[in-house]
């Protein structure tokens, strides 16, 4: 199959969302009170680190993408790419449509159903 014809069955779809926005806020907050205790070694070297790993999250997570990568399903959050899992198409067994919760769109985490 030529490189253009293989470009026509690619697949990706990239949703963005807010979630960044409130992490980078966080971030702020932690860095502004270990500035604002900076005098004091230990609670300024925790809310600094803590400000730099909610910098590092809101960095993450500005948007999901889902991608083909040919033989696998990739899905990665960005634009730094910390989570992702890649889905061999081997190992689905089965597609259907489903529903989702409230709850199931809080982000990486297990649901209530797996």
């Amino acid at each position: 199959m030529s490189e253009i014809q293989a470009d026509l069955f690619t697949y990706q779809h990239t949703q963005k969302g807010p979630w960044h926005l409130l992490l980078y806020a966080v971030a702020a907050a932690f860095l502004t009170v270990s500035w604002s205790v900076r005098h004091v070694p230990a609670p300024s070297l925790t809310f600094s680190a803590m400000g730099a790993l909610m910098f590092l999250f809101g960095t993450s997570f500005h948007h999901l993408t889902v991608a083909d990568e040919g033989r696998r399903l990739v899905v990665r959050f960005g634009p730094l790419p910390l989570f992702q899992r890649r889905i061999w198409y081997d190992d689905i067994r089965e597609v259907a449509r489903g529903r989702t919760t409230f709850l199931d769109g809080w982000g990486i985490h297990l649901s209530l159903r797996g």
